[in-house]
């Protein structure tokens, strides 16, 4: 009986899955004002915000920042080869955390990337997959 209860847990206990994407656009919004003043951090929480109405990109997502003066501020978008797949996991709440997961700089050039953690069961994968 233990063995029958080990194989179903593997499709209905949730499992946590972490995925870093870089932050696309950082250098025409505020990401370069931020991080001179030295108030972007490692692991400081992000927000997504999906903007349905944006011209280029019906699933555009947009992340920001609270920095600790509580000022709300863009930092750009996600990757648009992922933001289908990251609306349907913020429309159906399976997104349980958004950090920064590292900043650095390149040719002048500021380099961001977020974590963003779900937690799903297999069949609930397995329909994200589906509807992708």
């Amino acid at each position: 009986m233990p063995k029958i209860k080990a194989f179903f847990s593997f499709f209905t206990q949730p499992r946590q899955q972490d995925q870093v994407l870089l932050i696309k656009g950082s250098y025409y919004y505020d990401a370069d004002r931020i991080d001179a003043t030295g108030q972007l951090s490692i692991n400081m929480p992000l927000q997504l915000c999906p903007e349905p109405d944006n011209e280029y990109d019906a699933n555009a997502i947009q992340v920001w920042v609270t920095v600790p003066i509580d000022q709300t501020h863009l930092l750009g978008y996600l990757p648009r080869s992922e933001a289908k797949r990251i609306n349907q996991l913020l429309k159906h709440q399976y997104i349980t955390a958004c950090q920064l997961e590292t900043c650095y700089r390149q040719y002048q050039r500021l380099y961001l990337y977020v974590r963003i953690t779900t937690r799903l069961t297999f069949w609930q994968r397995l329909q994200m997959h589906w509807h992708s």
